[in-house]
């Protein structure tokens, strides 16, 4: 098919822990079933969905598909739970979340209010005294 008949799509990754696992599987079936009828002209997303996207994009502009979806495995393998602590890490946030989603009141704690971040301290407001 010529390029003046194909279909020209642009794909939007959606992100979020696990959607984000979702679009990158997503995007690797789309790219290996991409067959001449389309072709893509653009992929943009948001959080983890913006990072596969542009490893997917950067893949296919510097090689083929198939680096495109060898670059999306290598990302996942990089960034995965592997030692003990990362997945003791991991567990303990996927329940926590799953107790709050039901209803479990949870203590949670914003970025600002994390004493040990430096951020936390070079940010936090100045005390205002009310009264006399």
């Amino acid at each position: 098919m010529s390029t003046s008949s194909q279909r020209t799509v642009a794909i939007v990754c959606q992100g979020g822990g696990s959607h984000t696992a979702f679009t990158a599987g997503a995007l690797k079936r789309l790219l290996r079933d991409q067959g001449s009828d389309c072709r893509i002209s653009a992929l943009s997303g948001t959080s983890g969905g913006a990072l596969c996207a542009f490893v997917a994009w950067y893949g296919m502009r510097t090689g083929t598909r198939e680096k495109a979806i060898s670059s999306l495995d290598a990302l996942w393998e990089n960034i995965e739970a592997t030692g003990p602590y990362e997945r003791i890490a991991n567990a303990g946030l996927v329940w926590s979340s799953r107790l709050l989603e039901m209803g479990f009141p949870m203590w949670q704690l914003p970025p600002s209010g994390n004493v040990f971040s430096e951020r936390s301290q070079s940010r936090r407001p100045p005390m205002i005294r009310m009264g006399p």
